[in-house]
């Protein structure tokens, strides 16, 4: 598998976005990944955002990622205004079955200070 630089994948991507404001945390290692895994987590983080200028107006997207023993650990919170009713749609659907074909899972849930994203995925 090729490896790629999600860090730089995401900081060009992030870079002339106004708003929300991308924060992106690399703990464990300096964003290299195989080519698979870097896939899903980009575009999870692409959904992301895409689903913050759609529906939430949040101010500020964090992303925190995450390369633990056996995995990896995304979790993607904004401070957008909370939906008590929502849905998966076709994107979030879409990141659960490319997570899910990595072995891996995917949750996406709301709260009082906006919409989180969780994904693991085993390497």
């Amino acid at each position: 598998d090729d490896s790629v630089d999600l860090r730089e994948a995401i900081n060009i991507f992030s870079k002339g976005l106004i708003k929300p404001a991308v924060a992106v945390d690399f703990q464990g290692f300096n964003g290299l990944c195989s080519a698979r895994i870097g896939e899903v987590i980009f575009r999870t983080c692409q959904e992301s955002v895409t689903n913050v200028m759609r529906h939430s107006s949040a101010e500020s997207l964090n992303i925190i990622i995450k390369k633990l023993d056996d995995h990896y650990q995304i979790d993607i919170r904004d401070d957008g205004r909370v939906c008590n009713s929502w849905d998966f749609g076709s994107g979030l659907k879409g990141l659960q079955e490319r997570a899910e074909q990595l072995l891996g899972s995917f949750n996406a849930y709301s709260d009082n200070n906006g919409f989180n994203i969780s994904l693991r995925l085993p390497y």
